[in-house]
């Protein structure tokens, strides 16, 4: 009798564990598809400085996550699967900037001074295997 209570019980926790991890795995997917479905509405359109900031926060926690590895220069580099890269294209410089360059300096100093800014988002480019963002371009408006 003690058996076959061991053994249902290591069913139960087999199947818990395989429902936990299936939870855990849809929830990234959902998270991912939000993160997609954002940009794709916005493709084309205005948002603000601080909308473009928190969209940059949310990019840098997501490859934080992910693990995502860094060059010399603290730029993430594009790992073919869940990497994302931002570029901002200020209307003062000619140089494209990294949004790594601007989470350096500091976010606040960021919405201080762009806050009120529109912001257009360009283009976005997908990872070939996952089908997530890799890649947004932002030009000041």
């Amino acid at each position: 009798m003690k058996k076959i209570s061991i053994f249902f019980v290591g069913v139960i926790a087999i199947f818990c564990t395989i429902w936990y991890i299936n939870s855990i795995v849809k929830l990234n997917l959902q998270e991912k598809k939000a993160y997609n479905k954002f940009l794709e509405t916005n493709l084309g359109k205005d948002i603000s400085g601080t909308d473009l900031a928190s969209f940059i926060n949310k990019s840098s926690n997501l490859n934080e996550q992910n693990n995502v590895l860094k060059d010399g220069n603290g730029v993430y580099i594009d790992n073919k699967q869940n990497s994302i890269n931002i570029e901002i294209k200020f209307k003062d410089n000619d140089e494209v900037i990294q949004s790594e360059k601007i989470v350096k300096n500091g976010m606040d100093k960021f919405v201080e001074l762009y806050g009120n800014s529109k912001f257009k988002l360009v283009k976005i480019d997908y990872h070939s295997k996952t089908k997530i963002v890799k890649y947004a371009y932002f030009e000041e408006q």
